[in-house]
């Protein structure tokens, strides 16, 4: 048994963003890339807009939010440009809200095991409701929440299949509320502070890292 994160991004909640809004000629306006920047597999459509680069910012835009895919840590390059995104968006378009995402695997070896492992993982069963899934091929999930640096964390554990085997899939959300582009600024800037905690969370497993 073995895990490890696979996913970091950050998105900014945006209603009213189209995603033709945000497209190419925008970018470059705004100084957000330069034309040589731009790396093959970019998306300008009127439903979505995806943009990787030659530096370290690639980013999917939706209708009301956009998605910042992110390495192992949040470079200064590519917090310098979330920021500048999120005060240049077009009129009447404002950042209600940032959440820096983890996801991480906890893979389970023996497929037989992890009803087992999950029971133990998540202390199961021990509710009203998980006493009617007593069987061996049980399968546990559980979410939880607390308040977290002026933020709220959310952490939801479920089941999922991955490449042709089951493993427990963690997502955890540390999400803030905001007004100005301060509040934007100082939540990013919470994104070392939320990965270490979320580093120490996914340590209580006591599953080995790969």
């Amino acid at each position: 048994m073995y895990k490890h994160i696979v996913q970091r991004t950050i998105v900014l909640s945006a209603p009213r963003l189209l995603p033709t809004r945000v497209g190419q000629l925008w970018m470059l306006k705004n100084e957000i890339l330069s034309e040589g920047d731009f790396a093959s597999g970019c998306v300008f459509s009127d439903a979505v807009v995806h943009v990787k680069s030659n530096k370290s910012l690639e980013f999917t835009a939706f209708q009301n939010q956009i998605q910042f895919h992110l390495a192992a840590k949040l470079s200064e390059f590519t917090l310098e440009k979330i920021v500048r995104i999120s005060e240049r968006l077009p009129d009447k378009v404002k950042v209600t809200g940032v959440g820096l995402n983890f996801t991480g695997h906890l893979h389970i070896e023996n497929e037989e095991d992890l009803g087992s492992e999950s029971r133990d993982i998540l202390g199961m069963p021990s509710g009203r409701f998980a006493s009617s899934f007593d069987n061996d091929d049980a399968r546990f999930g559980a979410y939880y929440s607390k308040t977290f640096q002026s933020g709220k964390l959310n952490m939801e554990v479920k089941p999922a299949a991955y490449k042709d085997s089951e493993m427990l899939n963690v997502a955890f959300n540390f999400h803030a509320d905001t007004a100005e582009i301060d509040d934007v600024k100082a939540h990013l800037e919470r994104w070392k502070m939320a990965a270490e905690e979320v580093e120490r969370i996914f340590d209580m497993s006591g599953v080995e890292s790969r």
